[in-house]
């Protein structure tokens, strides 16, 4: 989670991160699967030229659904916060980046899309009393309108233990 780009605390090369999806999703963890999940990558925050080289160095057909998080306001503890969810360029700025990502699934990934994997107004939680109110109950409408009531049973046969016995095999830069 959020090893794209400059990441939050750490991060991956491009690279080695397209490489680490094949070996460790696809090859080590699904390799004697029937079924191939639907590859959901990187969960990070958008930065374009890190975007733009994932397509291209995983390859075709591997990455489903290209995400990203959006949190357009910044850090919770920026003390302009409150002009800030009040700034409609600010908040106009979530276009460019769908813009963006549309033309790197055009140009490098016709098979993928491209999906919000978080989004809030500002990470860290926000700011009691700005940005905890308006976004918390949009998305709790939003939620029950898009997700309803009922519940769908998932299952794999890809077992989790066999998952963590696999991140030591796979190599981090």
């Amino acid at each position: 989670n959020e090893l794209s780009g400059k990441g939050m605390g750490a991060s991956v090369g491009v690279a080695q991160y397209g490489k680490d999806l094949i070996k460790l999703i696809l090859s080590t963890l699904y390799e004697s699967s029937k079924f191939k999940p639907s590859l959901v990558a990187p969960g990070g925050f958008y930065e374009k030229y890190w975007y733009d080289r994932l397509l291209q160095v995983s390859g075709l057909g591997i990455i489903n659904v290209l995400t990203h998080h959006l949190y357009n306001l910044g850090p919770g503890s920026d003390e302009h916060l409150e002009r800030k969810i009040l700034d409609h360029e600010r908040l106009s700025r979530v276009e460019s980046i769908f813009g963006n990502l549309s033309e790197i699934i055009k140009i490098y990934g016709p098979w993928s899309s491209a999906w919000v994997g978080e989004a809030g107004g500002a990470y860290n939680s926000g700011v009691n009393h700005v940005s905890n109110r308006f976004l918390n109950s949009f998305c709790a409408l939003l939620w029950h309108r898009l997700m309803g009531k009922k519940v769908l049973a998932v299952s794999s046969d890809v077992h989790i233990k066999d998952f963590y016995l696999q991140l030591g095999n796979v190599s981090r830069s």
